[in-house]
């Protein structure tokens, strides 16, 4: 089965090369470095296990009821669709998986809505959104970070720990963002982008709180002209 793009964890020696000795932040961007292996590693050092076991924990979960387990398979499923040599904009989504998604968020649950979010804003096939009053269409960049900073609300980790926070710190030297809003504000995207989360985050909490996603809506067609794919994989802010 696909997964999902991640990026793999870099080599602490070619990144320590690739940083001036003269950086004010190279201590800095070493430092994050080193906290992002250590988080990601954190409680499982010496484990081994193996990809049936780990597909079957994530059935386990979603037998449990998880939501963000529920999310991922979801997320799974759609990359599995893909046939070799073809975009990713050849899948698509059902009507029956964004209800599905509708009903992850309702949860609440900080995880599933950054994955849910995500799924949300990738240019699948015969899909788009429009939000809003005017029903305008979302711009994807902005719609996902506008789930990221959602879910830093419902108590998603979003703090200097962020692994966004610390990767982009480290291998960018985008070292001054105190949390994962700091990092998605100053430099995650333009002034206009970062307007445009902010409105987004005010319409997506109101179809979460109440239910009423009618300034959401699902529009089927051909991406209208003019607009680029997205693709949002992995755990962008976890």
């Amino acid at each position: 089965m696909r997964r999902p793009f991640t990026r793999p964890m870099p080599n602490r020696d070619d990144v320590a090369a690739s940083i001036s000795p003269n950086d004010p932040q190279r201590d800095r961007r070493l430092a994050a470095l080193d906290e992002m292996d250590t988080k990601r590693c954190a409680g499982f050092e010496g484990v081994s296990i193996t990809a049936a076991d780990l597909n079957q924990m994530l059935a386990n979960a979603i037998s449990a009821g998880d939501p963000k387990a529920r999310a991922l398979q979801l997320e799974r499923e759609l990359w599995a669709q893909r046939q070799p040599g073809t975009r990713m904009d050849s899948v698509s989504i059902s009507d029956a998986q964004v209800d599905t998604l509708r009903q992850i968020l309702a949860t609440r649950d900080a995880g599933a809505m950054v994955a849910a979010g995500r799924i949300l804003s990738n240019s699948w096939r015969d899909f788009s959104i429009r939000i809003g009053p005017e029903q305008d269409l979302i711009e994807p960049r902005a719609f996902n970070n506008a789930w990221q900073i959602l879910a830093c609300d419902y108590g998603y980790p979003c703090g200097q720990d962020n692994t966004r926070v610390l990767t982009e710190c480290a291998l960018q030297g985008h070292c001054q963002a105190q949390s994962l809003q700091d990092y998605l504000y100053y430099y995650g995207g333009s002034p206009h982008d970062s307007q445009l989360v902010s409105q987004y985050q005010q319409i997506l909490r109101n179809a979460v709180e109440t239910g009423d996603w009618s300034q959401v809506q699902v529009q089927r067609g051909p991406r209208p002209t003019g607009r680029g794919q997205f693709f949002f994989g992995g755990m962008p802010g976890g």
